[in-house]
């Protein structure tokens, strides 16, 4: 991420489609810079058949609002235009214009709106849609192949899909939910406990009490497994 002639930086590393990046932010960026080199260079970009680079660029006003010039916005935007007609189908393109914000001040808003474009689709549109974990397994295994590194299924998000589903009655929905997370969080007592938990109520004692156990031994400080056993023994 970069603002500025930082900004142009980040872009000049785009075009160089090396290995080191998968994602680009450029906040306001001096595209103007010696005759619009980077603009021009836009023109004979070839980027890798496969590549599935993300980069979103944001503009602001200039320092004096009745400027009627914009140099930067307008340099921007013929980048975006030029990128877009030559860029591969697996390259996203992202583009957005602060008009309330200055040259100053769109530093953090490009940042965070960046930040949104890049890990779009991260968070489920509905948080009880994906009931079940092949379907939330399947939505980060997708987002991790967009974003070519793996991206696991927050072991707080499953475990609130788990517990919903524990509520509503759906008892092997919420135990396939929480064997998701023992998957993914083996190390963490904490995806045991509500395992165990789901087991209880579905009246299997003795995978309650092993899963007890497990939660036990990696956080013998726990004491709702403590108090979970004593019932059941």
């Amino acid at each position: 991420m970069g603002h500025s002639m930082g900004g142009a930086l980040v872009v000049d590393a785009f075009l160089r489609q090396t290995n080191g990046f998968q994602a680009y932010i450029a906040v306001d960026p001096s595209l103007w810079w010696d005759n619009k080199v980077l603009v021009n260079r836009a023109k004979e970009f070839f980027p890798k058949t496969d590549s599935r680079d993300a980069i979103f660029i944001a503009t602001a006003n200039p320092y004096s609002l009745d400027d009627p010039t914009n140099w930067i916005k307008n340099a921007s935007e013929l980048f975006v235009s030029i990128l877009k007609t030559n860029s591969s189908p697996g390259i996203r393109i992202g583009y957005q214009y602060f008009e309330s914000e200055d040259h100053s001040s769109s530093r953090l808003m490009g940042l965070y709106d960046g930040l949104r474009f890049i890990f779009a689709d991260y968070k489920p549109a509905n948080f009880y849609a994906l009931d079940g974990p092949a379907l939330i397994d399947d939505h980060f295994k997708k987002l991790s192949d967009r974003l070519e590194f793996e991206i696991l299924p927050p072991e707080g998000y499953v475990n609130k899909i788990g517990s919903a589903l524990l509520d509503a009655h759906e008892t092997d929905k919420a135990i396939e939910c929480f064997k998701l997370n023992v998957t993914n969080y083996p190390n963490a007592a904490n995806v045991y406990n509500h395992l165990a938990d789901a087991y209880v109520a579905k009246g299997e004692k003795e995978l309650a009490i092993k899963n007890y156990e497990k939660a036990l031994e990696l956080n013998p400080n726990m004491s709702s497994a403590k108090k979970a056993l004593e019932k059941l023994r």
